[in-house]
């Protein structure tokens, strides 16, 4: 029996030193592997930005490559190794067949997530939408939320014509953007999102609602900025397909009313799409324009105009609430709002056909309210950085005096607040805020 014992004690001994010796071989191959892919991550770090216009850097990148191939011949699904070669790809012009690759081998989480959005990006600048709204889908189906994914996801079936999901996609973007109660910041994508609701809207033959979300849209980005950013080719924003930005520009002209501006971003999109299932809207927005251009501005009042279900008027298309000191929150000064859609409506119509406001330029201004303890207005200033006429000023002041109910407050304090207003051009069929 002790021999016995020997024998199969030193089998299991030769065993256990055999798995030691393999798990050691492993750790070393892998330390190997570790120093080549950390080589590699070494060099397409060092030619970001301006060092990629280095006269050694297709040396250097044809190096990291060969020693990418290597470790990806041993371990053909190395994410590690498969998104560095994605980046050496990527700064030798080359088809992204390694980010391809890498994506469905990402460890899940923020890896896979980054990589199946890189690989939506990299689609939807070579136009491969189906393959582009698959990665986006990706995202959505790993149950990451990421309201950009989703924005990207409806631009895409926008692109492909399918208005019905890419409404339904653009308003799970705004959902997951919203900022929480009580919070005035909003997140960057959250204007990017509305842009193409208000696109989408117009284009599904509700123009009602796309003015509405176009006007929140300019709210959030007074200056369209961000539309602007996408006029230059290869940068952070675009949208797809290329040109497609002149329609949103377009858009967001008119409702500002910025009649030339907006005639002049609808031509280039016709120009540079022209067949384009979106053209004949595009059309019909010139024509209102040109329509509107050509009625003359002091023969008849702008409530004649707001009666044409094609011809714009000046109205407050958006304001909302920056500030507000005191126990009546901002939401509820917001809300006093909508429930006077058209309180200015008269002094904008009397300030255009008295010629002392521009019949079809949008333009922008504040109104500071003081509060008493019960909630009415006790005071209203109108402010703007720009010049604004007088008389203008003094209408909208007496019409929010006179007019502008918000609820009593709990605490019986005064309450100070600031509402930016945009005004800007409306069919006069909904109006309002």
């Amino acid at each position: 029996m002790a021999l016995a014992f020997s024998i199969g004690g030193g089998r299991q001994r030769d065993a256990a030193a055999a798995t030691l010796l393999w798990e050691r071989a492993e750790e070393t191959s892998r330390a190997k592997t570790n120093e080549r892919l950390a080589e590699t991550e070494a060099i397409v770090e060092s030619l970001r930005g301006a060092a990629a216009a280095d006269a050694s850097a297709p040396a250097k990148l044809a190096r990291a490559e060969a020693i990418l191939s290597e470790v990806l011949a041993e371990t053909p699904d190395d994410f590690r190794a498969l998104i560095t070669l994605a980046d050496v790809e990527a700064r030798l012009g080359r088809p992204d067949e390694a980010l391809a690759r890498a994506c469905p081998n990402a460890p899940r989480g923020q890896a896979a997530t980054s990589c199946w959005f890189r690989l939506g990006i990299e689609r939807s600048r070579a136009a491969r939408f189906p393959e582009a709204l698959f990665a986006y889908e990706r995202i959505i189906a790993l149950g990451e939320p990421d309201a950009a994914a989703y924005t990207n996801a409806a631009e895409i079936l926008m692109a492909q014509g399918r208005l019905p999901e890419a409404e339904a996609r653009y308003r799970e973007a705004i959902q997951l953007d919203t900022p929480a109660a009580g919070r005035i910041e909003s997140p960057y994508g959250l204007s990017l999102s509305t842009y193409g609701l208000a696109v989408a809207l117009d284009r599904d033959d509700e123009p009602d609602a796309a003015r509405e979300m176009m006007a929140r849209a300019l709210a959030l980005d007074p200056r369209h900025a961000k539309l602007t950013a996408a006029e230059q080719l290869g940068g952070d924003v675009f949208f797809v397909p290329e040109g497609d930005v002149y329609y949103y520009l377009g858009l967001a002209s008119e409702l500002g009313g910025h009649v030339d501006d907006a005639e002049a971003a609808f031509q280039e999109f016709l120009s540079r799409l022209p067949k384009s299932p979106w053209a004949p809207r595009a059309r019909a927005h010139i024509d209102a324009l040109v329509a509107f251009e050509r009625a003359p501005s002091h023969a008849r009042p702008p409530s004649s105009l707001a009666a044409s279900p094609r011809v714009p008027a000046l109205r407050v298309v958006a304001a909302g609430t920056v500030l507000a000191s005191g126990p009546v929150p901002a939401p509820l000064v917001d809300a006093a709002w909508r429930e006077r859609p058209r309180l200015v409506d008269d002094c904008l119509a009397e300030g255009v056909g008295a010629g002392r406001l521009a019949p079809r330029d949008g333009f922008r201004f504040a109104v500071e309210l003081a509060l008493d303890a019960r909630g009415a207005v006790v005071d209203a200033t109108v402010k703007s950085t720009a010049p604004l006429d007088a008389v203008f000023s003094r209408c909208v002041e007496t019409a929010v005096r006179a007019s502008l109910r918000v609820p009593r407050p709990r605490r019986a304090r005064p309450t100070r607040a600031r509402v930016e207003i945009l005004v800007g051009l409306s069919n006069g069929a909904a109006g309002g805020v």
